[in-house]
């Protein structure tokens, strides 16, 4: 289910520019805050919002117009966004496919 969520926010992103890539860390970090068996998928969408969608926001809000690549991962239990130069993405993208 995470997948699909974001690959939702990425086709979204892609659109304006912006290239995102998640690692594994950080998807377990969004299912353990967001899986809500008896709810189906509005906690995830919402936790996605929290954690990724709100704080890209105010990242690009800050650099508006500028094409921008991110691995989104984890530090001491937190999401962070690594900006991340194209052929650092490729590799990570490449990682992440061989999962």
């Amino acid at each position: 289910m995470i997948t699909l969520e974001f690959n939702k926010l990425k086709s979204r992103l892609d659109k304006k520019h912006i290239f995102v890539t998640i690692d594994e860390a950080a998807s377990n970090f969004l299912v353990d805050k967001g899986y809500v068996p008896e709810m189906g998928a509005r906690p995830l969408r919402r936790v996605i919002e929290q954690f990724l969608e709100d704080p890209l926001s105010e990242k690009l809000l800050q650099n508006p117009n500028q094409e921008k690549k991110y691995l989104i991962t984890t530090k001491e239990d937190k999401i962070v966004f690594i900006d991340e130069e194209p052929s650092a993405v490729t590799q990570a993208e490449d990682e992440l496919a061989k999962q």
